[in-house]
């Protein structure tokens, strides 16, 4: 996991997950989510990884949920012995409950995946499908089964059924017939389940209100069809939520404002209602919600008569509303919220102060060089090296052979000495990486391992495919004794398509490859040279 800076694109942290948990390959096959876990500094990051460490016994490998803080610091990672080895579900970070404390809500995929090396029971199941609700702190706070086909799919979380609890929507048949689960958050149970017959579910359901008139519908993609589900309930989803709004011009000021009593009912922290009872006579035309003193957002008229927004105000935001009559308005006075008072009167209205002006852009970065001297006591267990730069360096990598870095540690007899004890055979090509404060990297020459001169110059490069019979797998072993950058392949002279680096020391991907096809393969080292491979017929 990696984040940059927004303004720059500079690298502001890296976290490896492999350097914490036994995954195997490791791969993080979906994106994070960003939300408040921890109550401290900016917002965190929650993922799940694949967990592939056993390829002979899947029944030891369980996909792995990882939290980290808003600077990339482990907060906690939890792999259920119950989990398949696979997600695809991103998970979801929201207070459901209303209790003023974030949950989060995720599921597996019931399946390997590709198993290497490449057979029959590869994308094949492996049982029922897990999900979960966890709390903040990683704990399971309650799982459910579901027998689903592929539960690769998202969540949904919404009260479907209006019975003031929130509900997981979840792919899963019910008998021979595909459909929608609602699962309680409060405890995993079944509620009810909603038929898409004859259709299969292809994605997770959408909710919307799709008549603008404050009701609630999910929508979902099937095999050859698109499903319109109506709830007949008023609007009421934790995720997703309304859409932000999007700022526009400022609307003038008031020309004149009167009184009003402002009453709100069964707020929570992403749901405001309000009936609004002027002292004399007047006609609403339009209702404006602010929180924290930023910009007036827009409300909407419920067909039950009261005033309805959706906007995040976890408890204490100072929030307040505003009533238009024409170009007359009636300000409330301001609402602490959820702390117990739903009436307010009403106070003269004002605009909010203007925003700070942004922050002005880093200065750029000096030219980051750096110089590697290898100590004379590394051995094949030993991995030591001094960088002297006139950056400050953060961190030093290893990589042997072109594999993954390892982080060193900074030793405490040398201010520029960095090591680590792992297994380094031989004449294995050895490169290093050194990040200074603001992210950059800066990498070394590379080192041929415990022998003297430089690397061999020719690149000339063996390559031994794999699995040829499969139209779905390309997988290839390269054997040379340069640094590779990157493999590639090609089928019947088209474009060359990136292949990824495996656990077990291969390079593979996933794509289509008709039979009798030729097919090449491309190695490209740390120089940029190039070696291709003879054409292969795959069968």
């Amino acid at each position: 996991m990696t984040a940059l800076n927004g303004q720059t694109g500079e690298i502001r942290w890296n976290f490896k997950a492999l350097d914490h948990f036994v995954l195997g390959s490791g791969s993080m096959p979906i994106g994070p989510t960003v939300g408040q876990l921890d109550g401290v500094g900016g917002p965190d990051i929650v993922v799940g990884a694949r967990d592939s460490h056993d390829p002979n016994n899947w029944d030891n490998d369980h996909a792995l949920l990882l939290a980290l803080d808003h600077a990339g610091r482990l907060l906690w990672g939890r792999q259920d012995p119950n989990a398949n080895p696979l997600t695809y579900t991103h998970p979801v970070i929201v207070d459901a409950d209303k209790d003023g404390q974030a949950e989060i809500y995720w599921g597996d995929w019931n399946t390997v995946g590709h198993f290497p090396p490449f057979d029959a029971t590869a994308w094949s199941t492996t049982g029922p499908a897990n999900f979960y609700r966890f709390d903040a702190g990683g704990s399971v706070v309650w799982r459910s089964e579901l027998g689903t086909w592929w539960s690769n799919k998202d969540l949904t979380i919404a009260d479907v059924d209006a019975d003031g609890a929130q509900e997981v929507l979840a792919n899963g048949p019910n008998g021979v017939d595909d459909g929608i689960w609602y699962l309680d958050t409060r405890t995993g149970a079944k509620e009810a389940w909603i038929s898409t017959a004859p259709y299969k579910v292809a994605r997770a359901p959408v909710i919307a209100d799709l008549w603008n008139t404050g009701t609630m519908q999910w929508v979902v993609e099937a095999s050859e069809a698109v499903l319109v589900f109506d709830t007949h309930n008023p609007y009421d989803s934790a995720f997703p939520h309304l859409p932000d709004p999007v700022l526009g011009v400022p609307r003038p000021p008031p020309t004149a404002f009167w009184d009003a009593t402002f009453t709100v009912k069964s707020p929570n922290m992403w749901w405001q209602e309000l009936t609004v009872t002027p002292t004399s006579p007047h006609t609403i035309s339009k209702v404006e919600v602010r929180l924290n003193e930023n910009v007036w957002l827009p409300m909407s008229k419920s067909s039950w008569g009261a005033w309805t927004s959706s906007y995040k105000a976890p408890a204490g935001t100072r929030v307040e509303f505003l009533a238009w009559d024409g170009t007359t308005a009636s300000q409330s006075l301001p609402f602490t919220w959820l702390d117990g008072t739903l009436t307010k009167g009403s106070t003269t209205p004002s605009e909010p102060p203007p925003p700070p002006p942004p922050p002005p852009p880093p200065p750029p970065p000096g030219a980051f060089a750096a110089s590697y001297q290898l100590s004379p006591n590394v051995n094949e267990w030993w991995v030591e090296v001094a960088v002297t730069s006139t950056h400050a360096i953060q961190g030093i990598n290893a990589s042997v052979d072109g594999g993954a870095w390892r982080s060193l540690s900074r030793t405490s007899w040398s201010a520029t000495s960095w090591a680590k004890s792992f297994f380094v055979e031989k004449g294995s090509l050895v490169q290093f990486r050194a990040t200074n404060s603001t992210g950059a990297f800066n990498h070394s020459q590379t080192f041929t391992w415990l022998t003297s001169g430089p690397p061999p110059t020719t690149f000339t490069a063996t390559f031994q495919p794999c699995c040829p019979d499969n139209n779905w797998w390309v997988e290839v072993k390269v054997t040379t004794d340069h640094t590779l950058s990157k493999v590639e392949a090609q089928a019947n002279g088209g474009s060359w398509v990136l292949l990824s680096k495996t656990s077990w020391g291969t390079w593979a991907k996933s794509f289509f490859v008709a039979d009798n096809s030729s097919v090449k393969f491309r190695a490209t080292n740390d120089a940029g040279a190039t070696v291709e491979s003879a054409a292969y017929t795959w069968i």
